[in-house]
């Protein structure tokens, strides 16, 4: 069976009701961000989202055959249903969601397309059949449309009942900006403004970290943790972080579906039963002698090639000169600090066709140790610092 092409895949996801997938919030963020402009917190933030994706999970390609561009596509709504599926606990559920209703009436989006600027309402219009528990709503053409051009990178999509279990505005917020990362397959690093005004947490109550925490990281990730298919930790980038007044600048996120993380615990249990599976650390501890080995090797290739230059075997004498207190260019092989050296190097031949080589099959060499490592079961994760020493990370 010939494997499906992403344009296929992406089509399966929209033909499935369960599912909501969109475009990456991160490419497309003021899409997203119109959905939380409104006094009533509550409505707008926690029940205002589930409502547009629903809608966006309910749209399909076959909803757009044969429609014109003056004709809307209908959605009932069975408001019973509904509510029992966002797990609302609140008494005042029916209302808030008519007034959700008017105000995706209200919501414009706008974007260009060609030589048009397209300006339309999430809901174009909606009737409520009294006594029927049931609300028609009514999707232009264009906005289905644009919904729906789903590009083949830069998506995210989502199981909507994540979502919909969340009961904070903090964490339906989040949940969808760790759900375009989840499958990254590397830590995220977010400038600290950058994420404060994307995800609307640019406030004055915020303006300190440790309330941004507090009130909104933590919280938000613990409910994440405990209610969806997705698992979240960080840590935290910036200047004097482990002193009493630390200056942060940014996050660094680790974001893992569950499934993944049910695998290293599995065979976490079947070590402890004394099963054969080799241990995290010393399997670390092995990646890291193989990379200093290899790091090795590159550092010899690029001695070797650039002392072929006569021009550069000055340089060579000052670099170990510097580390060993002599000029003497057989001394090289005693350089012990591998990671020390080709950073000198670098900072020598910063652009020599033999550096950009080097740095290349280093990263390459560091892709497949972390896929193999996931091959293995465990999810860790491999980075080279600007000293070129090798940082690995633990999911757990």
């Amino acid at each position: 069976m010939a494997k499906k092409t992403n344009s296929e895949y992406i089509e399966d996801l929209q033909n499935n009701s369960d599912v909501v997938i969109l475009n990456n919030p991160i490419a497309t963020p003021t899409f997203i961000r119109q959905l939380s402009k409104s006094k009533k917190a509550e409505i707008n933030e926690v029940y205002t989202p589930k409502l547009f994706y629903e809608i966006a999970s309910r749209l399909k390609p076959s909803d757009l055959e044969n429609l014109s561009r003056n004709t809307n596509i209908v959605l009932t709504l069975e408001i019973k249903d509904f509510l029992k599926s966002i797990q609302t606990t609140n008494t005042s559920g029916y209302s808030y969601l008519i007034d959700s209703i008017k105000m995706l009436q209200t919501t414009l989006v706008e974007w260009i397309e060609g030589r048009e600027t397209i300006i339309v309402p999430i809901i174009s219009q909606s009737v409520h059949k009294h006594d029927s528990g049931k609300i028609d709503l009514y999707i232009s053409h264009d906005l289905a449309k644009q919904i729906l051009q789903v590009k083949e990178t830069e998506n995210f999509s989502f199981f909507k009942k994540n979502v919909f279990a969340l009961q904070t505005t903090r964490s339906i917020k989040l949940f969808p900006f760790f759900s375009s990362w989840k499958n990254y397959g590397r830590p995220i690093d977010v400038d600290l403004k950058s994420f404060k005004e994307k995800l609307g947490f640019n406030k004055a109550v915020y303006s300190r970290f440790s309330s941004l925490k507090k009130h909104v990281i933590d919280p938000a990730i613990h409910e994440i943790n405990e209610k969806t298919d997705l698992f979240v930790k960080y840590e935290l980038l910036g200047n004097n972080l482990e002193s009493k007044k630390p200056r942060v600048t940014g996050i660094r996120f680790w974001v893992w579906e569950k499934k993944n993380v049910k695998i290293l615990e599995e065979k976490k249990a079947k070590q402890g039963r004394g099963e054969a599976i080799v241990d995290v650390d010393k399997y670390i501890e092995q990646v890291t002698a193989d990379y200093k080995t290899r790091l090795r090797k590159h550092a010899d290739e690029f001695y070797d090639r650039l002392l072929g230059n006569a021009a550069n075997k000055i340089h060579y004498g000052e670099l170990v000169a510097k580390f060993q207190g002599t000029a003497l260019v057989n001394q090289f092989n005693m350089i012990t600090d591998v990671e020390w050296m080709m950073k000198e190097f670098f900072r020598m031949f910063p652009y020599h066709a033999e550096s950009l080589r080097s740095l290349s099959a280093i990263r390459s060499h560091i892709e497949v140790t972390e896929q193999e490592s996931k091959q293995r079961g465990f999810l860790l994760y491999f980075e080279l610092d600007e000293g070129f020493g090798l940082k690995v990370t633990k999911a757990i």
